[in-house]
């Protein structure tokens, strides 16, 4: 018997989500894993840490069409928590547990989608999940349930949990050349980054006379970006490095949070704080709340401003904010307890599976968020 079975669609839940999971599994030798998606996403569980991983393939690509192998695997294991890391993760978790003594918590990292599937997931999360996680406000409110929900971020970063790839041999990797400075660029799950827009920025750093690589974890439109790059004579590079954040972030020079193309608005997170813990100077477009104080340069969303940002920490003009900012972002980091984060989770399994023995299941008023803090 699994304690608890984490359910992860990585298509919409992200790396987050697969970080936030392994670092309870490595606390918890009872949990398991089911990772819906491709032998990539598989793969990509493995590489942040989730040892113990169960794959499932999404038909057609949609995680929520799943829950029949779910529901066989949920019988197999039979757990006494699911839960579930993403909207579509937690419908098929909810059809894979019908008729089961199991609890459902779900983590809900965006709002929900439109059309009938995210009215099918809001009802799903008002009246089936025994708790619901959420990892920012903004989230909660989106969903409409702020006052029945939990705001758990994703798992505190880290360093050294998992191998990193040294400077040297990352940058080689992108093909930077010594004097170039390697910009990191970071959205958050749910929003892909606008690789056109990216490169753009990129560009008007050169017009400094900096040679410039971007490296982003994913992005949306990488051949039109590449096709601006090669117009303009390539003279600056913009990849992606679809490692675990960790394996290559500290290589970098500064990196830069941006919103995402599409979805709903978000706030800096999993990535940005990633950064934060790795010692990498941090320009945030946009609001940075939910960072700590003075650990981010914030700038207003355009081109110019973040390019003057990333201008003036490349070039040693702002040596004592940069200076300051690092200080604040690993004090933050040293600061963060795992355990601490880990213990509050596994309380709420607790407080969730004891809603379901009690038979509560669509009691949402019986489980206020303070009860489950």
């Amino acid at each position: 018997m699994a304690a608890c079975l984490h359910v992860i669609d990585p298509a919409s839940a992200g790396d987050a989500a697969l970080w936030s999971a392994a670092s309870l599994l490595r606390r918890d030798d009872s949990a398991r894993a089911a990772v819906i998606g491709s032998s990539d996403d598989a793969r990509r569980a493995l590489r942040w840490g989730l040892g113990r991983v169960d794959a499932i393939a999404a038909p057609l690509g949609r995680a929520e069409l799943a829950w029949p192998t779910l529901r066989r695997l949920c019988r197999e294991r039979t757990p006494r928590v699911v839960h579930a890391w993403s909207a579509r993760a937690m419908v098929a978790a909810a059809l894979a547990v019908r008729g089961m003594d199991t609890a459902l918590v779900a983590s809900l990292p965006a709002a929900p989608c439109g059309g009938p599937l995210g009215a099918w997931s809001a009802r799903i999360a008002r009246g089936r999940a025994d708790a619901l996680l959420f990892d920012s406000e903004r989230a909660a409110r989106a969903w409409g349930l702020l006052e029945e929900g939990v705001v758990a971020p994703a798992a505190p970063a880290e360093p050294g949990a998992l191998p990193a790839a040294g400077r040297a041999e990352a940058r080689a990797g992108w093909r930077a050349s010594p004097g170039d400075a390697v910009i990191a660029v970071l959205t958050e799950p749910g929003s892909p980054l606008e690789a056109a827009s990216a490169s753009f920025l990129l560009g008007i750093l050169t017009l400094a006379g900096r040679g410039v690589v971007g490296v982003a974890p994913s992005a949306h439109n990488l051949e039109r970006a590449e096709r601006f790059v090669q117009r303009l004579g390539r003279r600056w590079a913009f990849t992606v490095d679809p490692r675990p954040l960790p394996e290559w972030l500290g290589a970098c020079d500064a990196a830069i949070w941006r919103q995402g193309r599409g979805g709903a608005a978000s706030t800096p997170g999993f990535a940005a704080r990633w950064a934060l813990a790795l010692g990498v100077p941090l320009i945030v477009e946009g609001d940075a709340a939910g960072l700590p104080a003075g650990a981010a340069w914030e700038v207003r969303p355009g081109h110019n401003q973040a390019a003057g940002a990333l201008l003036a920490v490349l070039e040693g003009r702002a040596a004592a904010r940069v200076s300051a900012m690092r200080e604040a972002g690993l004090r933050h980091a040293r600061e963060a307890d795992p355990e601490e984060w880990a213990a509050r989770i596994f309380r709420i399994h607790a407080r969730a599976l004891g809603l379901a023995a009690s038979g509560r299941l669509t009691a949402r008023g019986s489980a206020p968020a303070q009860a489950l803090r």
